[in-house]
């Protein structure tokens, strides 16, 4: 027995019932609303978001290198902090690494505005290497990296910050000796 909401779905759509209806109901862009109705249809895939947003310390140095083809790269190592109520009643906080690699314009970037320390805020895309099939027929580990899009440097080493409204006041005044 169907239950009433269903029966008054089936009556508001003619008595069609529901599983046809949205079998039936297609997806419209507004760039194929634009299109004449006898110009294909285009289609397409089912995408899905590969988006990370990180907000962490660097642990160490950025490392710049050169592809095989000559462009560079910067990777460093993202820290940040997880806090987990514990079955007590209190908290746990537990540090998590992520390792972050810049390419292009973007890793010179890093080069010259991130060290050691630095509080950033990033934005990129998880890119996963490794797992190939090993001639032992094992599995090499698979690893996670965040190709980076966008980094914002928060604050330099030694100063001090604030997430809240409260002004921060730095160590660094950025004059040279």
């Amino acid at each position: 027995m169907a239950s009433k909401f269903v029966l008054s779905l089936r009556h508001a759509i003619n008595n069609k019932p529901v599983t046809n209806l949205l079998q039936s109901r297609t997806v419209m862009t507004n760039a194929e609303a634009e299109l004449p109705d006898n110009a294909p249809k285009r289609r397409f895939i089912n995408r899905g978001i590969n988006r990370v947003e990180l907000l962490g310390g660097v642990g160490g140095q950025p490392v710049v290198k050169q592809t095989a083809q000559g462009s560079a790269f910067a990777s460093f190592n993202l820290y940040t902090n997880v806090d987990r109520r514990l079955s007590s009643g209190g908290t746990m906080t537990s540090t998590e690494v992520h390792n972050v690699i810049a390419f292009g314009g973007m890793a010179r970037y890093v080069e010259k505005n991130v060290e050691r320390g630095t509080r950033v805020y990033l934005t990129g895309r998880l890119h996963y290497t490794g797992g190939q099939l090993n001639a032992d027929g094992s599995r090499s580990p698979r690893i996670c990296s965040v190709n980076l899009e966008s980094i914002y440097p928060l604050s330099k080493p030694g100063a001090m910050y604030s997430l809240g409204g409260g002004g921060g006041a730095s160590t660094d005044d950025g004059l040279k000796d």
